[in-house]
């Protein structure tokens, strides 16, 4: 339960990071921080349900690019995310395709800076 929480936790810094740095992302604060811990959450289970299905799909681009086509893979990951945000109406928003593939780039690194420190086991 302990490391749910933890990657939430991470999910949600690595979101906030991505809207701070990116100009052309930007999420609506003033409701409270509370839909940022659901925006963790829905992009938690987007990665979840979706990135796996998605990833088993795009093997094969996969192989050829040697693993580099996983990077659009986080990348529409998180445009689906600002996606479900625009329709839940979750306060993340972006200006178009450039912050969203910045924004996904960013979400990935610290995700995986945090997997570093978070490890599965």
């Amino acid at each position: 339960m302990v490391k749910l929480a933890l990657k939430l936790g991470v999910n949600a810094l690595a979101i906030w990071v991505a809207v701070t740095f990116v100009e052309g992302l930007s999420f609506d604060s003033s409701e409270g921080w509370g839909k940022l811990a659901i925006l963790a959450v829905v992009l938690g289970l987007v990665n979840a349900v979706v990135k796996p299905i998605v990833r088993f799909f795009s093997l094969p681009a996969v192989l050829l690019t040697l693993g580099l086509f996983l990077i659009v893979i986080n990348i529409a990951m998180f445009g689906l995310l600002v996606l479900v945000s625009d329709s839940f109406e979750l306060g993340l928003s972006a200006d178009g395709f450039g912050p969203i593939a910045i924004g996904g780039f960013i979400v990935s690194l610290v995700a995986w800076v945090g997997e570093l420190i978070v490890p599965e086991d």
